[in-house]
């Protein structure tokens, strides 16, 4: 009946560094919890692998080549712990944020010196027939998970479709939309939304053309 937090960062081995020390998850709107502490878990390379014999390239990794596609995969993670309350209409908002994005980054504007922000949104819940929502604690459902991890090479000028395989443990129906990025400093009153650099939008963030099925979460494109 107790929540545990898992987050997921995903690190351009270009970048900024992340860190095994604990991080604070904050809790927005929330009666008396303001902060949730993550410890450090695990971090993995997660870069594309090759054959360097039969390709002739070298295995892209985050120590020994690191290359545009090179990636980490880091994982933070709270011990069990209460929630309790009703969350209003507008849900508890969990956010993590830092800087800085790439400078290189072509589809947002003006990404030097911006940060970025991680959130995930908790709604009220109420069951058919009942006259007020459900108290969170205890822990009465679990988030949906996605079971693969993300795709950062792919053949330029063919047909390319990625789905995140996610799946919920009590089989919650599942939907899927694009996201806005983030500044680093997010509050729900005032997100700190960054614009798109034209032609992209939220709705095309990438190029290609890319189509996002709302039911099943498949993004298909022409790369």
């Amino acid at each position: 009946g107790m929540y545990i937090f898992t987050m997921k960062v995903y690190r351009d081995c270009n970048g900024v560094n992340l860190s095994n020390n604990p991080v604070q998850l904050t809790v927005h709107s929330h009666p008396s919890i303001n902060s949730i502490q993550l410890e450090y878990l695990s971090n993995s390379d997660i870069s594309p692998i090759c054959d360097p014999v039969n390709s002739g390239n070298l295995q892209y990794d985050c120590l020994n080549n690191v290359q545009v596609g090179s990636v980490e995969e880091w994982v933070y993670q709270s011990l069990p712990f209460n929630l309790p309350g009703i969350p209003p209409a507008a849900g508890w908002h969990f956010s993590w944020g830092s800087c800085c994005r790439n400078a290189a980054i072509t589809n947002l504007a003006n990404p030097s010196g911006l940060g970025f922000s991680l959130r995930a949104i908790m709604y009220p819940y109420t069951i058919a027939g009942n006259p007020t929502p459900e108290n969170t604690s205890p822990c009465f459902d679990s988030s949906p998970v996605f079971n693969e991890l993300p795709k950062t090479i792919i053949c330029n000028g063919y047909p390319f479709s990625y789905s995140h395989n996610a799946s919920d443990a009590e089989l919650d129906s599942i939907v899927y939309s694009w996201g806005d990025p983030v500044d680093n400093g997010y509050t729900p009153a005032v997100p700190n939304i960054i614009p798109f650099q034209a032609p992209y939008s939220v709705n095309s963030q990438i190029p290609g053309n890319p189509v996002l099925n709302s039911a099943t979460g498949e993004i298909s494109y022409n790369s």
